[in-house]
C-alpha cells in the first residue's frame, strides 16, 4: 500500500496518480486521481491531482514523500469551501476575509474559490518544496523520531517546528517576493493552534505589513525564524538521543513547547 513508486510507474503513463503514506498519530493516508500535471521544481517531482476516485477520511490537500510533492486540487478546494463557508457563519474581520475579498468572494464565490484553489495549491507546493529543504537540514533522524512519537502534544510541537521551519526556508520568502498579497493573507489566516502558540512574532509582523511597511517586519521575522527554528529543532533531535526515544524523552519534548525561548 505505502510502495507510491512502483503504483506510479505503472499509473502515471494512464494521467493518474496514487499517493500513500502515515500522517498525524499514526494514521494512514491515500489516495487515487487524475493526473492533472507533472512538474519539477529543484530536483523534487510535483504532482498535481485533479479529480479523485478514491481517498481515505482525511483528505489532507497536499504531502510530500521523499523528493516528490503531492498537491490534490480536489480535497483543496473542498477544504476552502469549508474555511469560507464557516467564516460565512461568523463574517468577522482578520487575515481569512482578506484572503476572500482578494479573490472577489463576496460577488463571485464559486469563481473565487475557483481562483483561491489555483492560487492556494501554488503555496501548497511552496510548503511542501520547504518541507523538503527542511528534511535535508534535519537529515533521516528526524523522520525516525516522528514516527516513533506516541504523544498527542509531542507530535503536534514537532510537526509545527518544522512547519515553521519550512515557512521560513521557502514559502514565507517566496510570497514576499512575489507580492502574492492574497496568498499571504491565507497562509497567516491558517496560523492557529500550536503553531500560532509558537510564532507570535509572525501575527505582529503580517500586522505590521497589512498596516503598510512594505514587508520589512516580515522579511526580518522570516530570517530570525529560518535560524530559530533550526537551533528548537537541534533541541528537540538532541533530547530525543538522550532519552533513547522512551516516553521520558517524549515528555521532554513537551516540556520544550512551552520552555523560555522556544516560542518567537
Amino acid at each position: 500500500a505505502f510502495d507510491v513508486d512502483a503504483a506510479n510507474r505503472v499509473l502515471i503513463g494512464r494521467a493518474l496518480v496514487y499517493g500513500a503514506g502515515v500522517g498525524r498519530f499514526g494514521k494512514p493516508q491515500f489516495f487515487l486521481g487524475a493526473l492533472e500535471r507533472e512538474e519539477w521544481r529543484g530536483g523534487v517531482r510535483v504532482l498535481v491531482a485533479g479529480r479523485e476516485y478514491a481517498r481515505d477520511l482525511s483528505a489532507a490537500p497536499a504531502a510530500s514523500r521523499g523528493d516528490t510533492v503531492y498537491v490534490r486540487l480536489e480535497s483543496l478546494r473542498r477544504w476552502l469551501w469549508e474555511r469560507a463557508e464557516a467564516w460565512q457563519g461568523k463574517r468577522s474581520e482578520g487575515a481569512l476575509k482578506a484572503a476572500l475579498d482578494a479573490h472577489g468572494f463576496a460577488d463571485d464565490p464559486r469563481g473565487a474559490i475557483d481562483r483561491m484553489t489555483r492560487a492556494e495549491a501554488e503555496t501548497l507546493i511552496l510548503h511542501e518544496l520547504g518541507e523538503c529543504a527542511a528534511g535535508r537540514e534535519l537529515g533521516p533522524d528526524w523522520e525516525r523520531m516522528l514516527g516513533g512519537l506516541t504523544r498527542r502534544r509531542a507530535e503536534l510541537f514537532v510537526r509545527a517546528v518544522r512547519d515553521h521551519l519550512a515557512d521560513c526556508l521557502v514559502t514565507l520568502p517566496t510570497l514576499l517576493e512575489r507580492d502574492a498579497a492574497a496568498s499571504l493573507h491565507f497562509w497567516c489566516a491558517n496560523l492557529h493552534g500550536m503553531r500560532e502558540a509558537l510564532f507570535p512574532r509572525i501575527a505582529i509582523a503580517y500586522a505590521r505589513w497589512r498596516d503598510g511597511d512594505g514587508g520589512d517586519a516580515l522579511r526580518a521575522a522570516i530570517d530570525e525564524g529560518a535560524a530559530h527554528w533550526r537551533r528548537v529543532a537541534a533541541d528537540v533531535l538532541a533530547l530525543h538521543a538522550a532519552g533513547a526515544g522512551d516516553r521520558t524523552a517524549e515528555e521532554a519534548i513537551e516540556a520544550l513547547a512551552s520552555a523560555p525561548g522556544t516560542a518567537l
